[in-house]
């Protein structure tokens, strides 16, 4: 092989290794593909305030909205800065009632604070939103913006729920194990109605009286660059209590490896490889 032959192979391995969507080692280590996160893109993750001490000092909290998915005001409706309240209220083919639910920011101070059922995961502040003797089809959603078309994110949030048909002693769930749900969604367009087909969803999660994990789903975002982050509750039953609580929030972009498109690279590094020993 002359050196001028040589010169051209070596630019080519070069130019190809320096295309690769992620570094050769991670390739030859089959690194899992959704291994990469970023930071939350979320406004207000924690439903702590936006620009407010995550504390009881400000007398009027800025994490106290009246943002709401039909626009109208409600005095039993706080929402958290950055997020909408959404909900469904009527009647059921089997003719139990949906209602419009009550929801507060809620601080770590009694009652929520209990041991036995402690209603704030993490910070100061949580999210509950609940329905008295009427079952609960409710959530928050948040739109995020200036994202890279065809950008994979991911959204999870942390919730459990207070379901019980009585009064007890302690606040805590009597009901059947199925009797309230929740789970996270995304538009990957953008739009902001909760019970559109065009919402990719997460499986149900069923969690109670202790926080736990409600995702992750995935979505790709779409040509507009914009995706809507939906949070989801429903209460099966038209129990005294149906209470919902939410707390740390997450959407991220994260960053998939294209096995692929590796594959291709690899055909091409096998091709310069060969040329090189001939």
């Amino acid at each position: 092989m002359t050196h001028k032959r040589m010169q051209i192979m070596g630019a080519i391995l070069l130019i190809v290794l320096v295309l690769l969507p992620v570094p050769i080692a991670r390739a030859l280590n089959q690194e899992s593909p959704m291994a990469q996160e970023g930071t939350n893109l979320l406004v207000n993750p924690g439903f702590e305030g936006i620009g407010r001490p995550p504390n009881n000092s400000s007398p009027n909290p800025g994490n106290w909205t009246r943002d709401t998915f039909n626009g109208q005001i409600y005095g039993e409706i706080y929402t958290p800065e950055g997020w909408v309240t959404f909900w469904r209220e009527g009647t059921d083919a089997d003719g139990t009632v949906v209602g419009r639910p009550e929801a507060h920011v809620i601080p770590n101070e009694h009652p929520f604070n209990r041991s036995d059922a402690p209603r704030i995961r993490t910070g100061y502040y949580a999210l509950k939103c609940f329905t008295y003797f009427r079952k609960q089809d409710a959530g928050y959603y948040q739109v995020v913006r200036n994202l890279t078309p065809g950008s994979v994110v991911q959204g999870s949030v942390y919730a459990h729920a207070w379901a019980c048909g009585e009064n007890t002693e302690a606040p805590l769930s009597c009901a059947d194990p199925h009797a309230f749900s929740f789970r996270v969604g995304i538009d990957p367009n953008g739009g902001t109605d909760p019970w559109s087909p065009s919402v990719v969803w997460s499986n149900q999660y069923y969690h109670y009286d202790v926080y736990g994990l409600v995702g992750p789903i995935q979505a790709t975002v779409g040509e507009a660059g914009v995706v809507t982050f939906f949070m989801h509750a429903q209460a099966k039953w038209q129990l005294q209590h149906n209470d919902a609580y939410w707390d740390d929030a997450s959407l991220v972009v994260i960053s998939p490896v294209s096995y692929t498109h590796l594959r291709a690279h690899e055909t091409v590094l096998d091709l310069v490889c060969r040329l090189l020993l001939e």
